[in-house]
């Protein structure tokens, strides 16, 4: 599966953010209708961001090294490097897009 963008609309949907229910999965949802696969090419899908540095675009963004995620704003600094903590082994904190926000409604 590639990068969704969801698009919000009535009734809500949920998306869980963090560690799976026991598969491994990522950034669940509950009803794709409300999700476009893209294939765009623009560089904030492949972009790996250091901590702190500001986020492109609104959405959800996994750590790379130990597969955490977070919802984030747009021309907001993404979470710094204490913000969480796992083993050298997995390398710094760091920031992937993995679902962008429609935030204008389009």
């Amino acid at each position: 599966m590639g990068p969704k963008r969801i698009q919000w609309s009535e009734p809500p949907i949920w998306v869980c953010c963090g560690f799976s229910e026991g598969d491994g999965s990522v950034a669940w949802y509950k009803d794709d209708a409300y999700l476009t696969r893209t294939s765009s090419s623009h560089e904030w899908w492949s972009t790996t961001y250091d901590a702190g540095a500001v986020a492109p675009v609104s959405g959800i963004y996994r750590c790379p090294g130990c597969g955490k995620e977070i919802a984030h704003n747009q021309d907001e600094k993404l979470p710094p490097q204490n913000h969480h903590q796992h083993s050298d082994d997995r390398g710094k904190v760091r920031w992937r897009l993995l679902v962008r926000s429609n935030t204008k409604g389009e």
